[in-house]
């Protein structure tokens, strides 16, 4: 902190506007959860839908979300134009998207929808669960009766009067397949078993009247010639799939696909093994009028095929991540399971290379050469690493510090680790030569150690499943009860200035003498926080996204399959929320605005000697020529810091301030040292205010709201 100045300030401030906020995906691309269908009308207009609730539009150059109605999933997918499009959702939900705005219905009687079908704009089929599927005649949706109750997987046909429907049923204990062609008036059934396929149907596809094929969960594909089904060869390799689609491209060839990711092509009369080289579980793929083809499934996946070749779309790292940090908004990193590891340079997030033998279960980064990890390792255990911008190493430990659970630092060569060996807290410290390891209290018996949260040396804390233990740069001591609700993780913004989060949506903050708590307002598993004020608070955890602005909690809830494990922020209006899948997703608001903290006795009698303290908390990279004042009001006679001059000219509205430079995060300040207040007589004050704050000068703008605390001072008590 720099003195640099002393002078007036006039006392007619404005606090700065506040913009919109929102969460946006990173990674990977296109989306972190599984696409379960694909269609379009060009390569240039493709939509996917994805378990997430939304459909996402490909231009051709870049991805675009578009949230359908409801809170499920979107299971399918059709393209019937260019701003004509349909979305099935898996909880009944049915979409229309007129290239502005959706329209939506809701499947009466219910229907847990699974594939959508069409023979043109006035003739469009959506079907999944129970005893009748869906037909939209271009005005309005209405119910067609089937042959059976049960679940239709798949739908294919060449028109509106030459189609077949598939799928499966269920007796008290048996589990049959269903297979029915339906001619324009009236449905005929077919017996599988007698064609030799004995799985269930899973998928349809077909070239023409006479030739169409049908997939089952065993890996069996049957073959039509226009008037019966046979079974075809299906290659060892391929083994026991599900085959859950199939297609013609551009030239004519037959295509199946295997949930495992394997793909076949007919040349009768046997399918022959295309290599995708993929782990990703393929689901469905389309067609392109020019022949090109497209293939979407789990983590993301999105392939295409050119007639000759497979070719990745989808990019970014997919296996869970547990942990993320950065440096600023051009240097974060992420990692988790199987030593994934991924790195932000301010556009576009990299694949590292990784080890599946390893847990990166935290991560601190100083710079993109300086990354420190809490890994646990198969063949190790736990161990400190650290990332030098191109391979990992591993800190020398001479001691045990048994199960870690947190990593944080102030450079390169100050970086604290927290761990536990027999329930007896450890905290190492890193030099940048060698580790030293200092051994804390016992841990209460019904309590295990979750996170470790630090702002300094002399503010650190041990989040326990029931309690929490700060470190002071002495000594450990258990701060007051808060109950039990399996508390997760902890964030520290200064010593006195904590935030916690846990169970059943709650959150807590420390404010260095008491608790208080929060109901987020959901019934979720929260995993991470965040924090570089009061007024910049962030949550995450299963199927939530949260922010606090220092009212009240803005929640974003997610699909029920995306779960999130951990978050950070810029302080400047930026923060990264990591989870399954590579799940990364990004916040972008307001900045926050720098604030003062002040802790005040609560009551001072005359002659008794006190001191006031106080925080600056600058969320954000340092700020140059800040005006900083300190003002002790009794009624209306005004004391100035930092000599506490006193100075109440009539009608005058100046006070006397200290420029200084605010670095990041929390500078404590002693605003009074030790002073005995003089016995002034009889007639005490009983209600003075200490008042605090930070001033951008060019702007004559305040940095946020000035800090008032009410303050007792009277005849002794």
């Amino acid at each position: 902190m720099n003195l640099c100045r002393r002078g007036m300030l006039l006392f007619a401030l404005v606090l700065p506007a506040v913009a919109g906020a929102e969460w946006t995906h990173l990674n990977p691309l296109p989306v972190a959860g599984n696409l379960s269908g694909v269609h379009g009308t060009s390569m240039d207009n493709v939509f996917a839908a994805s378990g997430d609730g939304a459909v996402l539009a490909w231009n051709g150059a870049a991805w675009t979300q578009l949230p359908c109605p409801g809170e499920h999933g979107i299971a399918d997918v059709w393209a019937v134009g260019l701003d004509d499009v349909f979305a099935a959702g898996s909880y009944g939900e049915l979409c229309h998207w007129n290239g502005t705005a959706w329209t939506a219905w809701t499947a009466d009687p219910p229907c847990n929808f699974k594939t959508l079908w069409s023979a043109g704009p006035d003739h469009l089929l959506a079907a999944g669960s129970g005893s009748v599927m869906f037909r939209w005649d271009g005005t309005d949706w209405s119910p067609v009766q089937l042959p059976r109750d049960g679940y239709i997987e798949d739908i294919w046909g060449t028109g509106s009067d030459d189609l077949f429907i598939g799928g499966y049923y269920f007796t008290s204990v048996t589990q049959y397949a269903q297979l029915h062609h339906w001619d324009g008036s009236a449905f005929t059934s077919y017996s599988l078993g007698t064609a030799g396929l004995n799985g269930m149907v899973t998928s349809l596809w077909g070239v023409s009247s006479s030739e169409a094929y049908v997939g089952t969960n065993l890996g069996e594909i049957g073959r039509w010639d226009g008037s019966a089904w046979s079974v075809t060869a299906v290659p060892a390799s391929f083994g026991i799939e599900d085959v859950i689609h199939g297609w013609m491209d551009g030239d004519g060839g037959v295509f199946a696909m295997g949930s495992e990711g394997s793909v076949l092509r007919w040349a009768e009369p046997v399918w022959t093994d295309l290599d995708v080289s993929t782990d990703k579980r393929l689901k469905r793929a389309w067609t392109s009028p020019a022949g090109d083809v497209v293939a979407v499934g789990g983590g993301g996946a999105w392939f295409v095929w050119d007639g000759s070749q497979w070719s990745e779309r989808s990019y970014g790292i997919n296996t869970g991540l547990a942990a993320i940090h950065g440096a600023d908004s051009q240097a974060i990193a992420a990692g988790g399971i199987g030593g994934g590891f991924t790195r932000w340079d301010g556009s576009r997030w990299s694949v590292e290379p990784s080890s599946n033998d390893h847990y990166l279960w935290d991560l601190w980064m100083a710079g993109p050469n300086d990354i420190y990890a809490v890994d646990l390792s198969d063949s190790d255990g736990w161990q400190m690493l650290k990332f030098d911008g191109n391979t990992w190493q591993t800190l020398p430990l001479a001691t045990s510090i048994g199960a870690l659970v947190g990593v944080w630092g102030t450079d390169p060569d100050d970086v604290y680790f927290l761990g536990h060996t027999s329930s007896v807290l450890k905290l190492a410290h890193w030099d940048g030569q060698t580790v030293t390891v200092q051994s804390g209290p016992a841990l209460q018996s019904a309590t295990t150690l979750e996170s470790f949260a630090a702002s300094g040396a002399s503010a650190m804390f041990a989040v326990c499943s029931s309690t929490t233990y700060q470190w002071d740069g002495s000594a450990w001591t258990e701060l007051a009860p808060l109950g039990a609700v399996g508390w997760r993780a902890g964030w520290a913004v200064s010593e006195h200035e904590l935030y916690i989060v846990g169970g059943n949506g709650t959150a807590a903050r420390w404010d260095g003498t008491a608790w208080t708590r929060f109901d987020l307002g959901v019934d979720a598993l929260m995993n991470g926080v965040w924090a570089s004020s009061s007024n910049d608070v962030f949550a995450v955890g299963s199927s939530v996204l949260a922010h606090y602005d220092g009212t009240s909690w803005a929640v974003t809830e997610q699909a029920n399959d995306r779960v999130f494990w951990d978050v950070w922020g810029t302080g400047t209006g930026e923060a990264y929320a990591a989870g399954d899948n590579g799940d990364i997703a990004r916040w972008t608001g307001p900045s926050p605005s720098m604030r003062v903290n002040l802790y005040l006795p609560s009551y001072v009698s005359p002659g008794g000697a006190f001191s006031v303290t106080g925080e600056l908390i600058n969320p954000g990279p340092a700020v140059e020529d800040v005006a900083v004042f300190f003002i002790l009001d009794v009624y209306g006679e005004l004391w100035f810091w930092d000599d506490w001059t006193h100075y109440n000219p009539p009608g005058s509205s100046e006070i006397d301030y200290l420029t200084m430079t605010i670095p990041r995060g929390a500078t404590p300040l002693t605003v009074v040292p030790e002073f005995t207040w003089p016995d002034t007589g009889a007639a005490q004050a009983t209600s003075l205010y200490f008042h605090g704050g930070m001033v951008n000068m060019a702007a004559n703008e305040l940095y946020g709201a000035p800090a008032s605390v009410e303050w007792s001072y009277g005849p002794a008590q």
